[in-house]
């Protein structure tokens, strides 16, 4: 994601800005009282400052797709550490210890607001990560087991929208899709698509006119790079 598309969300930039509050109060506190912090609590600290670098660095170089895993991932074990400190300097008679406890929840609360941005199915298109599981080769391939998958792909029919592409691929054979199945795509026999999603025996592909749909992966032959 450009700069200018993170300008234009609010609340991403005030979880950035609420965060770094509280890792400034629980780090200025920290000082105060410095003989009385752990070891494990200044590390902590400074993970989640990398950490929070680190996701600003993936929205401003439009690699949130690519490391999205890796974010939900740290996130969940700072929020795991994050509550063992706060329940320890919380219960503390020292005033700064409290505040940088109150700090700390500060981040912890911050933190949580990015599980509901990377792990929300509405979030992906949005940072560029295409809805795989839902369009992809796993949900076709269920529908012949499963009555309610059909509920999802009728949603999910061929349609235009920017995705990166992952690969390029071209047309062995001419493949007509089959009516009962909007999300499936027909091609020609030479045709290039862009494949988005190359998981299971359907993949997500994109024509030339922006048309997203599903394809059968043995029709297919990878362009080299």
């Amino acid at each position: 994601m450009a700069l200018d598309s993170i300008i234009k969300k609010p609340f991403y930039i005030g979880n950035f800005v609420f965060i770094g509050a509280g890792l400034v109060l629980s780090i200025v506190c920290g000082i105060l009282e410095k003989s009385d912090i752990a070891g494990i609590t200044w590390a902590l600290m400074v993970l989640a400052v990398m950490f929070l670098a680190f996701v600003g660095w993936t929205m401003v170089t439009d690699k949130t797709s690519k490391y999205r895993h890796v974010i939900l991932c740290l996130d969940v074990f700072l929020l795991s550490q994050l509550f063992g400190n706060i329940n320890f300097y919380i219960s503390s008679n020292v005033a700064a210890l409290q505040a940088m406890s109150s700090g700390l929840i500060v981040v912890f609360i911050g933190l949580i607001f990015w599980i509901f941005v990377f792990g929300s199915s509405s979030e992906y298109v949005e940072w560029g990560i295409t809805q795989s599981s839902i369009v992809g080769g796993g949900i076709h391939e269920m529908s012949n087991a499963s009555g309610i998958s059909s509920l999802v792909r009728k949603e999910t029919g061929a349609r235009t929208f920017s995705i990166p592409a992952v690969l390029r691929s071209v047309a062995l054979y001419s493949y007509e899709a089959s009516e009962d199945d909007p999300t499936e795509m027909s091609f020609v026999k030479g045709e290039v698509l862009d494949i988005l999603d190359c998981n299971g025996k359907w993949w997500q592909a994109r024509r030339a006119d922006g048309a997203i749909g599903i394809v059968p992966s043995n029709y297919f032959k990878i362009l080299d790079e």
